[in-house]
């Protein structure tokens, strides 16, 4: 979530992405938010998230999201 309370979720990002840099695959990271301006958005492309999943959502705007980012199939037969 980027509003979390202490350490919001761009500072998380961040810090992920700075220690994932030397793992190989880079994590895939979604901003989950109800920021919806397109100036947040592309705030959040320029923080390093991957997609951005506006609050609230339903099942469907989520697997819309993640799908791109994931073994979709696989993991949308396991959830159903």
């Amino acid at each position: 979530d980027i509003m979390m309370p202490g350490f919001d979720g761009l500072e998380a990002t961040k810090a992920i992405r700075n220690q994932a840099n030397n793992q190989g695959v880079p994590p895939k990271i979604v901003a989950v938010t109800a920021m919806k301006l397109r100036a947040n958005l592309d705030k959040f492309v320029q923080a390093g998230f991957n997609e951005y999943l506006p609050k609230p959502f339903s099942e469907e705007q989520a697997e819309k999201a993640l799908r791109p980012l994931v073994d979709a199939d696989h993991i949308f037969q396991v959830i159903k």
